[in-house]
């Protein structure tokens, strides 16, 4: 895996420094806002984007701040970091992927990772993809060694690992339920086994988010015990406007800025409070989805379809040829899912990561972007499916020779 890592370090530093594949001048607001954050905070401002106090888990914006503070307003080196951090992903997976396939899969598997445009691309944006991405390995990488060794200090590192995941990441909540079915499913481990170590998780995962959700209820005496902005991603892909451009439902459609959202009073325009807009996005959100459900049913039924094709999307303005590529990448990782469900063990964590998902895609959206955490996941079964196809075509042409 040394090699392997090398390259996949090698491929992602030369990108970097050729400025490909990434935005450069932080165009994208969700970069702009993380570079504001980490300069409020390096200015003493505390941590704010000066409209809004919590709309950012503080991880990646204390990650930029602490590089900015030693390195200067410059962006490059937190790309190269992020570039370490992704090659490091690299051989974890590959680590975690041998619990459950061969050595010439997970072989295969980290070798499309390596290479893979989408991954080597997030290494250069100032956003929280690759971060996520090392530490949900970590996460899963420690949980596995702690069912092997049945200890309490392996899951205990494991929950303090998802916490500073969540405090990256909150879209990644849904991917507790999951890893607690995991732990309670472990039937060579006895039951009372399976509830310490779940309980010793959740207890330190808890402690590691209290900090954060204690400083938001200071601030805004409500309970937030990760981020104001639920409201604004829900409502962001269920709204009204979601409807008026059929190419693009299932995407963003009309996205409001934590702290800047209005309510209608008495003819008048009352601007919320962050928590108050948060709420009120959230309730018009669900109001908007229960009002198309009952009247139109079937545009209900065609977003959940287009969400789940734009789950998978890729980046617009691709040449042909990578669309093709990936089309057979995914296709490929269909048949070796399905061919995995006969295998034993079975890969159930890769199975719940790509369900949380797909499941989260379909209440908000999805796109390349946040299917960043779970990629390498899907490749896996794309290295076992081009493997099986690979072995196939070598006996249909060895008995096609012998005919």
């Amino acid at each position: 895996m040394k090699k392997i890592f090398c390259l996949a370090l090698c491929i992602r530093v030369a990108t970097v420094f050729a400025g490909i594949g990434y935005d450069r001048d932080l165009s994208f607001w969700d970069m702009r806002d993380y570079d504001r954050h980490a300069l409020s905070l390096l200015n003493g401002n505390g941590f704010t984007n000066g409209t809004s106090y919590s709309s950012r888990p503080p991880v990646y914006p204390f990650l930029l701040a602490v590089t900015y503070f030693f390195f200067g307003h410059h962006y490059h080196p937190i790309r190269l970091f992020q570039s370490l951090l992704d090659s490091l992903s690299i051989v974890f997976l590959f680590f975690i992927n041998r619990r459950f396939f061969s050595r010439r899969v997970c072989f295969l598997a980290a070798l499309f990772c390596t290479f893979h445009p989408i991954l080597v691309f997030y290494c250069g944006n100032i956003l929280t993809e690759t971060t996520s991405l090392f530490l949900l390995s970590g996460v899963i990488l420690v949980c596995l060694r702690a069912a092997e060794k049945e200890s309490v200090g392996w899951e205990a590192l494991g929950g303090i690992l998802f916490g500073l995941l969540l405090l990256t990441k909150s879209s990644l909540l849904p991917v507790f339920p999951f890893m607690a079915i995991w732990m309670l499913g472990i039937r060579r481990i006895k039951v009372n086994k399976r509830l310490k170590l779940l309980a010793t998780f959740t207890l330190c995962t808890a402690l590691v988010i209290a900090p954060w959700s204690i400083r938001n209820y200071r601030i805004h005496h409500a309970f937030i015990p990760l981020t104001t902005s639920s409201g604004t991603s829900l409502w962001d892909a269920n709204n009204p406007k979601a409807l008026e451009a059929p190419e693009v439902i299932g995407l963003q459609a009309d996205w409001i800025m934590v702290g800047n959202v209005f309510k209608e009073e008495g003819g008048k325009k009352i601007r919320l409070s962050e928590v108050e807009g948060d709420r009120y996005l959230v309730k018009r959100a669900f109001a908007f989805q229960k009002s198309l459900l009952l009247d139109r049913p079937g545009t209900f039924l065609l977003r959940l379809f287009r969400k789940f094709l734009a789950a998978w999307s890729f980046h617009p303005g691709q040449h042909p040829v990578e669309y093709l590529l990936f089309f057979l990448a995914y296709t490929l990782a269909l048949g070796g899912w399905i061919l995995s469900l006969r295998q034993r063990p079975k890969p159930l964590l890769h199975y719940f990561l790509i369900l949380q998902y797909l499941l989260t895609a379909l209440v908000y959206y999805g796109r390349a972007k946040y299917r960043v955490p779970i990629e390498p996941y899907v490749m896996v079964f794309t290295a076992l499916g081009c493997l099986v196809c690979l072995q196939f075509l070598r006996k249909a042409f060895s008995l096609r020779g012998k005919l």
